[in-house]
């Protein structure tokens, strides 16, 4: 990665990031990082969308030469674990004592870029088990068009119905036809999901000319609160045919079988599935427990979602934790103040990114259909 540049760079932002580095990385690893530093880091690997590093140093100054789509994937799927004012470090499986700086303005600045242009779509990878928090991303940028008026692809043609023909936009299916472009308003309420939406669509990616399967109870709710209103979006009823979708967003009440074999079957190849459940070993839960109150039934654990998703064929990618639900220690409910839509639940919401899968009260996963 080259940086024409680099020696621009204030003397103390550049000795605090080689201070930072100094015997960090271990050798064998894939580091991207620029050129000048090759000396403190040892080889170098060039910036490869479909290759996540281990490690990444980024220049600030110069990062709109940097691919588009690998610094997505990184915002996304790795933790920027220094910060400033010239360089940010992103670590693929930070080591212990290393805290997230997703809030620290040069990440936000990588973040704004990243969500002002349109990426590729992610690559396929082989898994990653990774349970560490990620960095908060700004949702595409939203038209005016309300969520009630969201365009819906029909659950199914009727059987008498002629196929539909194909155009220029037309995505064509490996097996079978895809359901019919023909889009319809469908009113549908949205639920408070509170920083919930942001998550997923910083997960997805770009979705326009996607279609999205919505699959489970709330999951309609929650991509409408999530995708830009022109994403064409089906509640997944059955009859629809194989592979005809790019995305699918499951909302599983369990780790059943069920959800990820229908999403694995709707999906094309590539496509990409993220699945939202309540952490049934979350921190709350188990306070409850010791405190000798009733655990209402339901969730799934992080490993049961990973085995759900190798059962179906999906490749597991990426783990994350979602809030916390502490306060099921001693209520049955949110108190007053920390429903998902009130201000002071997005302390809870970061709390629970910082704690991971292992504590927080909800678990997204991301995989992906070979």
């Amino acid at each position: 990665m080259s940086d024409p540049q680099i020696g621009a760079a204030p003397d103390p932002d550049r000795a605090s990031l080689a201070r930072f580095l100094e015997g960090r990385i271990p050798p064998g690893l894939r580091v991207v990082a620029p050129d000048s530093l090759a000396s403190l880091l040892g080889e170098l690997s060039p910036p490869d969308p479909a290759a996540l590093p281990d490690w990444a140093v980024l220049r600030v100054p110069e990062a709109k030469g940097f691919p588009i789509a690998l610094l997505r994937r990184l915002l996304t799927e790795t933790t920027p674990v220094f910060a400033n004012a010239a360089f940010v470090v992103f670590a693929r499986q930070p080591t212990f004592g290393l805290t997230n700086q997703r809030n620290a303005g040069p990440v936000r600045i990588l973040a704004e870029q990243a969500a002002g242009e349109r990426p590729a779509m992610p690559p396929r990878e082989e898994e990653q088990a990774l349970d560490e928090p990620r960095p908060r991303v700004s949702p595409p940028p939203r038209s005016g068009l309300p969520a009630a008026e969201r365009p819906r692809l029909p659950s199914a043609r009727p059987p008498d119905a002629a196929p539909p023909a194909a155009g220029p936009e037309a995505k064509p299916a490996s097996a079978g036809a895809s359901p019919p472009p023909a889009l319809r308003p469908t009113p549908q309420a949205v639920a408070g999901w509170g920083g919930m939406p942001a998550r997923v669509a910083a997960l997805l990616g770009d979705a326009a000319g996607r279609r999205v399967a919505a699959l489970g109870r709330g999951a309609l709710d929650l991509a409408a609160a999530s995708l830009p209103p022109a994403t064409p979006v089906s509640d997944g009823a059955a009859g629809l045919p194989e592979a005809c979708f790019d995305a699918a967003l499951v909302l599983p009440p369990d780790a059943a079988p069920a959800p990820f074999a229908e999403a694995a079957r709707l999906l094309r190849p590539g496509g990409t599935a993220i699945v939202v459940a309540e952490n049934a070993g979350s921190l709350g839960r188990r306070l409850a427990v010791a405190l000798g109150r009733a655990v209402p039934p339901g969730g799934a654990s992080a490993a049961a979602l990973r085995g759900a998703a190798h059962a179906a064929g999906l490749v597991p990618i990426h783990l994350e934790g979602h809030s916390l639900d502490t306060w099921r220690a001693t209520a049955e409910a949110p108190p007053p103040g920390l429903d998902p839509a009130e201000p002071a639940a997005a302390l809870l919401e970061e709390a629970g990114q910082d704690a991971g899968p292992r504590h927080a009260a909800w678990l997204i996963l991301l995989a992906r259909m070979p």
